[in-house]
């Protein structure tokens, strides 16, 4: 299966007519999606075991990292690592102005996938359409990562303005079990930008931010934001 893509005009360059490429996603793959894959493939395994089996790879990835290991396996590297300044040599940690974040990076598979030969296929530009291209949450300053409920949140792109009296227009929180959480108090409301408050009612879990707007006098399109977002 070939990676689609279509070129968009690069701004941010000023060297007039350079565009880049902006990968179309074929959707996006949850672990009971992965899960059931597995199976469908002939595998020995039941859901359930699969399930339980990588329960327990996160959970013992999560202990080991909070008891300062560094992780590497075939897929990825991470550990955590402390942001924020320190007032001298003599300072210590404090959570009003340092906190801790996960750096990640490719595994040694993962890495290697990208090394042979890719199939890509060029798509003209897609029809119009929000384009979610950073989220920021505020109250952490964590960037396409982190949900603080409650918190102030920030989105970057194109196309975002909405009309905040119509219901199907709007910022929506979708969950894993597709359920949506509308966001019902807006600051900032234009194409490049929007600024809002995060529903107070998300639980802990992981969410796709969408945008839906109006793109002409009767259509109305979602826009959707590639990465995952969790409230821990």
């Amino acid at each position: 299966m070939a990676i689609s893509y279509s070129l968009h005009p690069n701004n941010l360059t000023g060297e007039g007519e350079v565009y880049r490429a902006v990968v179309q996603s074929s959707g996006t793959v949850n672990l009971e999606s992965i899960i059931q894959r597995m199976v469908a493939r002939g595998s020995t395994t039941t859901e359930a075991d699969a399930y339980a089996a990588l329960k327990d790879f996160f959970t013992i990835i999560q202990t080991l990292l909070l008891d300062g290991f560094r992780i590497n396996t075939p897929m990825f590297n991470c550990g955590l690592i402390i942001k924020g300044n320190f007032d001298g040599p003599m300072d210590s940690f404090s959570s009003s102005r340092n906190w801790i974040e996960i750096s990640i990076t490719p595994g040694v598979d993962l890495r290697r996938i990208t090394q042979g030969t890719v199939q890509t296929q060029k798509q003209l530009p897609g029809e119009a359409r929000p384009r979610l291209l950073q989220f920021t949450d505020l109250n952490s300053g964590q960037r396409n990562s982190k949900l603080t409920p409650g918190g102030m949140a920030q989105i970057l792109g194109d196309r975002l303005k909405f009309d905040p009296a119509d219901p199907n227009q709007g910022i929506f929180f979708v969950g894993a079990d597709n359920s949506e959480s509308r966001v019902e108090v807006v600051g900032k409301n234009n194409n490049a930008e929007l600024m809002f408050l995060i529903p107070a009612a998300l639980t802990a879990g992981d969410y796709t931010l969408t945008v839906r707007a109006l793109m002409s006098q009767t259509v109305t399109r979602t826009g959707i934001l590639e990465i995952p977002l969790t409230v821990s």
